[in-house]
């Protein structure tokens, strides 16, 4: 799991990228090209990883840092034991509360 969290976290930055460009460009070469690099990127996921990814990111933001303990998605404190248990590899890098992946 751990080694997915980066490339989502480059597949949410290209998106949002996309997203503005396709407003701001409408339909152009380098649009095109966003949308080649988002699909290459979807190809090496997890089809597992990558449903949770939609899902979440249909209300949001999926990927987000931890600051402070503290999940900047829901704001939430995550537990010590929990962190721990992430940052070891022994438990997947997801919020207990909202559920997003965490950026370690």
């Amino acid at each position: 799991m751990s080694e997915v969290i980066p490339l989502l976290e480059k597949l949410q930055n290209l998106e949002i990228t996309l997203n503005e460009a396709e407003i701001l460009h409408g339909d152009r070469p380098e649009v095109d090209d966003l949308k080649k690099k988002c699909q290459d990127i979807r190809r090496q996921i997890d089809t597992d990883a990558l449903a949770r990814y939609d899902r979440l990111s249909r209300h949001g933001l999926s990927v987000v840092k931890i600051i402070n303990d503290m999940c900047m998605g829901c704001h939430m404190i995550i537990p010590k034991g929990d962190l721990n248990r992430m940052t070891s590899g022994k438990e997947d890098a997801i919020c207990p509360n909202c559920g997003r992946y965490l950026i370690l």
